[in-house]
């Protein structure tokens, strides 16, 4: 997410991301018994409430509590914690028979799933300066360039397109293909899907840039596009190089 995509600074500041890690049995067995909440699941497995995590597959309270102890034994043990995965999800619906059953408290589940819980603000040190960089970056148009006009130039070895950019700044150029199924209107800019992988990348010293684009086939109702890395003034020529 770039920063410019909320509605302003402070709001870009203040977001927060969360992302989701697996909890290990080390770190588990680790929690339950600092928190003195390990005779609580010992004493539950004699549980023999009926309760349901998977839709009509009864289980008990007691099974709940002799799963998660048994994953606690297990070296590679591990919960899913993230509530979109169909594991978290269960993980949770889990936790939950525990606390509806009085074996643990929502304090001590909320602590737990906290363990495998990070939350970032990406944008936490965001200055003006970066928020009005973003802004101008945003702004920056992408020029279509022309090329010689055959049905198609197929590129092999050194031949190929050769795209001349003359600038008065030191910055970067991308060359991006936009390409038009051969059955599609080729009048209609909807048929084009622009690839986003870069078919190439030029640096120029204030000056001239050549782009080359060896090894490509290039079809005459296919469009090239260049995207500068910064607000700039530039003319684009495309020739055939063929050798």
């Amino acid at each position: 997410m770039k920063i410019t995509q909320h509605a302003d600074l402070a709001t870009a500041i203040a977001h927060e991301e969360v992302n989701y890690v697996q909890i290990n049995s080390n770190e588990a067995e680790q929690f339950f018994e600092l928190a003195g909440q390990m005779e609580n699941l010992e004493a539950a497995v004699t549980n023999e409430t009926v309760v349901e995590i998977f839709p009509n597959m009864p289980t008990t309270v007691g099974r709940i509590a002799k799963a998660i102890i048994s994953t606690m034994a297990k070296s590679d043990g591990k919960w899913t914690v993230d509530p979109r995965k169909e594991a978290g999800q269960l993980n949770r619906g889990a936790a939950w028979h525990l606390l509806n059953n009085g074996v643990l408290t929502q304090a001590v589940i909320d602590m737990f799933f906290k363990i495998g819980t990070r939350v970032t603000k990406p944008f936490a040190n965001a200055t003006q300066e970066d928020w009005d960089a973003e802004i101008a970056l945003n702004a920056i148009v992408e020029q279509e360039v022309t090329y010689p006009s055959e049905s198609y130039i197929l590129t092999t070895g050194q031949q190929g397109i050769d795209i001349e950019i003359n600038t008065d700044v030191d910055c970067t150029f991308t060359c991006y293909l936009a390409v038009c199924n051969d059955q599609a209107n080729q009048n209609d800019s909807a048929s084009y899907m622009r690839y986003n992988q870069a078919v190439g990348v030029a640096k120029s010293d204030n000056g001239k840039a050549i782009i080359s684009l060896s090894n490509r086939k290039v079809r005459a109702f296919n469009h090239l596009y260049i995207l500068p890395s910064a607000v700039c003034e530039f003319t684009a020529t495309a020739s055939s190089n063929r050798g």
